[in-house]
């Protein structure tokens, strides 16, 4: 009786069905536990991720920003006055057409506007002390003609290429980052530039400013 009794009271205060209820309820209320503090992570990291995503993403738009505006064009046309033009055309110069010359020259590759053709190129030379020769090659000039306008572009590596008239110096412009100097007589543009250790004179007649710009440009890409 006195086992019979212990067991009763056993089987009343630790019945196996209740505490196999108890352990599945813990284990479930330690489960929940567990997703929650997941889930709680994986919105924090969420939240980390978004946040610098739009952070990463407005920095980079203004650093963008930034170098477009470094990188803009600008534009200034001197206006020339006939009265400063300094005469040189008395140059001794002695200019012949590669047909005459016996130096072969590969055309430049230019972004030439339409309605323009490749006319002549020439060859500038300059008088050789030591020799008395006109034997050294100075400039050289593409001359592009049309029906009702012409474009000559010249360019030498020595110095700036010799012209008929000294343009006196203005305010500069600046295209994709170089140095250009950009003057206007009536319709004529005349365009002076240094770019990869070549100097460039470009002197057009009835073109607008966006077709000059558009051989400039084509010179530095």
């Amino acid at each position: 009786m006195r086992k019979n009794g212990i067991y009763q009271v056993f089987d009343k205060e630790f019945n196996k069905d209740n505490m196999y209820q108890n352990i599945l309820n813990k284990l479930e209320k330690k489960e929940k536990q567990k997703r929650i503090k997941k889930y709680s992570f994986v919105s924090v990291s969420l939240i980390i991720i978004l946040f610098c995503f739009f952070f990463t993403k407005n920095m980079f738009q203004k650093d963008i920003s930034k170098v477009a505006d470094e990188n803009k064009d600008e534009i200034n046309i001197n206006e020339i006055n006939q009265n400063i033009y300094d005469d040189i055309s008395n140059a001794d110069v002695y200019i012949l057409d590669t047909y005459d010359s016996t130096i072969s020259v590969e055309p430049l590759k230019l972004s030439i506007p339409t309605g323009l053709e490749l006319d002549t190129i020439y060859i500038v030379y300059t008088k050789n002390e030591d020799t008395s020769q006109y034997d050294i090659v100075h400039d050289i000039i593409q001359s592009y003609i049309g029906e009702d306008k012409a474009v000559n572009v010249t360019y030498s590596t020595i110095s700036k290429p010799i012209r008929d008239v000294n343009v006196v110096d203005g305010e500069a412009s600046f295209i994709d980052g170089v140095e250009v100097m950009i003057s206007k007589d009536n319709t004529t543009f005349i365009v002076e530039l240094l770019y990869d250790d070549v100097y460039y004179d470009i002197e057009s007649y009835n073109l607008e400013l966006d077709e000059v710009l558009k051989i400039v440009k084509g010179i530095i890409e």
